[in-house]
């Protein structure tokens, strides 16, 4: 379940702690992951480096905020939507 995050965020959705599905834009409740703007550049000797930024720009990185319910929100989330498919 932890790269469902990414998919629900690319449709602009996320999932609060009780396994609720909302839109980005309704976020109320705390979301149990959220995708963090940052800066990241690459060295000639493969190390990675990120910087957190207040403006996005394509660039996120998956922070899960809620370890304790991020399991079972998930689960529920992903039961509340394949089972509204035909």
């Amino acid at each position: 379940m932890w790269c469902t995050g990414g998919f629900f965020h690319a449709a602009g959705y996320t999932v609060s702690g009780d396994g609720k599905i909302l839109t980005l834009d309704e976020v109320g409740d705390s979301p149990v992951f959220t995708f963090d703007p940052v800066r990241m550049t690459c060295g000639d000797n493969g190390a990675t480096r990120w910087k957190s930024v207040s403006v996005p720009d394509r660039r996120f990185m998956f922070r899960v905020t809620d370890v304790q319910n991020y399991q079972s929100a998930m689960t529920a989330a992903m039961k509340a939507l394949l089972t509204t498919l035909p």
